[in-house]
């Protein structure tokens, strides 16, 4: 057994070993996920109440080579890259976002819900050290968000 500790041990010290100036990690975050309240011109949460949007209402498309792509993954807890949750200030919509992008590293996702309303997220990309991180958000073309901001990813839709 301590055999084995030793040498599990010595793989990572010796994977991990780098002449560059890099940071070697053990594990790549991938941060791609947005948070939407949806409410009515009264400030009603939609997403909540006997009417609540619901996944099952909501498309998603990714841009993949200029051409827009539903997405769909039945191996994950959000097989359709969207899901509700329970907030402190009531439940939002969490959609997680393309991280294919173009040239320039922006990604972008339609949601496109039942009644023909859509929105279009563009993202702004970061790669750095493993890592897959969204540093700028657009909504339908409007930057809603930087990473300098030093705030969450929540924003806040009338519909």
């Amino acid at each position: 057994m301590k055999k084995l500790i030793v040498l599990v041990c010595s793989f990572f010290i010796i994977s991990c070993s780098s002449n560059d100036d890099t940071v070697c990690c053990l594990s790549t975050v991938i941060d791609n996920d947005l948070n939407i309240t949806y409410v009515d011109a009264e400030g009603n949460n939609l997403l909540e109440g006997e009417d609540a949007i619901t996944v099952n209402v909501i498309t998603v498309f990714h841009k993949i080579n200029s051409e827009w792509v539903e997405y769909s993954e039945a191996n994950l807890d959000a097989p359709k890259g969207i899901s509700i949750f329970e907030g402190n200030s009531g439940k939002f919509l969490r959609i997680f976002v393309s991280t294919k992008t173009d040239n320039a590293m922006i990604s972008e996702t339609k949601m496109v819900f039942d009644d023909g309303d859509e929105n279009i997220f563009k993202t702004l990309i970061s790669r750095e050290s493993g890592n897959i991180i969204v540093t700028k958000v657009w909504i339908d073309n409007e930057l809603k968000w930087e990473a300098s901001d030093m705030t969450a990813r929540n924003f806040t839709s009338v519909k």
